[in-house]
């Protein structure tokens, strides 16, 4: 729900104009660089990005998830990287905290994150689990007002550059479901927390992806989210179903985004030298060789002028330059070649249309095997 539509959609205009001026510029930059250049990110916390989705009570937005997805599809309108810079306090990294955090987390953690003094991350995938978040293997272990955590975490967005993360781990090791697990907030600094090599990625260059490793890390027990274990899976599903709907928001924003590049792209005019011929290649005399017997002869492809007229369209338009550009002359589709063969072939005692001169007459390959009349699996049948 909007709240308030006609404040909102001065915000949209804010937040559109932001990307396209101050984002959309540099993201070679980003890609260059692989990360998003510190100055850029003081700009994104001047324009409030890292708290939309955090209550205004702790210096967010306080966004309801109309807001924030309409909100996604600006801001995704541009890198990756930008938006996965936010994406985790304004999503999953601080969401656990928002639904479930006792108010003491809250008051400590949340106006550090929706400033963006502070980046947080989501811990839930283990090599082993996958998406099966039943299925984790990082313990917890309670010792006195601490717990010990001891596992592996992998994929984990912004782990890198994250100084708070929420970490889902097993605290009852009798219990193998659901009911076992526990959601924790483990500082980047505890001991026992160590940060692997960020992953080398095939895309979103800017976007540091790495791994977590727990060797009886040291949490403190006012750290346990809620204040009570086993609430752990519950908290990760509530974080999930409203991500979901966040990250279908920032897929549509990119495709947004192509529609309107494409729309905008004009290919340049084909060059017509004086001769009136479309060029489209230096050595074929202005025409690509083709391989395809039963096509009207436009020259022997080696220099030799074509006879008046054949294998042209209006104007004098070479054919196969046509077909190349999709083009058709005169106003009709052009027809496939096994199309304009079974055609030819119905009309009785009409010769053959001439066969072109071989490829490897240009281009030196292998000559084509001798054609002496129309394939048989194309003519079978026919007078």
């Amino acid at each position: 729900m909007i709240r308030d539509p006609e404040a909102f959609g001065h915000f949209i205009d804010r937040l559109r104009a932001f990307v396209r001026k101050e984002l959309v510029p540099h993201e070679a930059e980003v890609a260059a660089r692989d990360e998003v250049p510190p100055e850029i990110v003081q700009r994104m916390r001047g324009q409030g990005l890292f708290g939309y989705s955090i209550p205004a009570a702790y210096g967010g937005a306080g966004m309801t998830t109309e807001e924030l997805i309409l909100a996604a599809l600006e801001l995704s309108q541009c890198a990756v990287a930008f938006r996965a810079r936010v994406g985790t306090n304004t999503g999953i990294g601080a969401e656990a905290l928002v639904a479930d955090g006792t108010p003491a987390q809250k008051d400590k953690y949340l106006p550090m994150l929706a400033s963006g003094a502070w980046t947080s991350a989501f811990a839930l995938t283990e090599p082993e689990a996958g998406s099966d978040a039943c299925a984790l293997r990082t313990r917890a272990l309670r010792d006195a007002d601490h717990y010990l955590i001891s596992g592996s975490k992998c994929f984990i967005t912004n782990a890198p550059i994250a100084q708070l993360f929420t970490v889902l781990a097993r605290t009852d090791p009798a219990h193998p479901g659901a009911g076992g697990i526990s959601a924790f907030l483990v500082e980047r600094d505890t001991p026992g927390l160590v940060v692997g090599k960020p992953y080398q990625k095939m895309g979103q260059a800017g976007s540091p992806v790495a791994p977590l490793y727990f060797d009886n890390c040291r949490v403190p027990a006012a750290n346990l989210i809620g204040g009570q274990e086993g609430r752990g899976f519950k908290t990760a599903m509530k974080v999930l179903n409203k991500q979901r709907i966040h990250l279908a928001a920032l897929c549509i924003g990119p495709a947004m985004r192509m529609l309107q590049e494409a729309v905008q792209h004009r290919r340049a005019p084909p060059v017509r030298p004086a001769g009136g011929q479309l060029s489209v290649g230096a050595g074929h005399g202005g025409r690509l060789p083709d391989r395809n017997p039963c096509r009207p002869r436009t020259g022997a492809g080696d220099g030799t002028p074509a006879r008046p007229g054949a294998g042209r369209g209006d104007a004098g338009v070479d054919v196969q330059v046509l077909r190349l550009r999709n083009v058709r002359p005169r106003g009709r589709p052009l027809r496939a070649d096994a199309r304009r063969l079974r055609l030819h072939c119905r009309q009785p005692g009409r010769a053959l249309l001439p066969r072109r001169a071989p490829v490897s007459a240009v281009r030196g390959h292998q000559p084509d095997p001798p054609i002496e009349h129309c394939p048989a699996h194309l003519c079978a049948g026919r007078p």
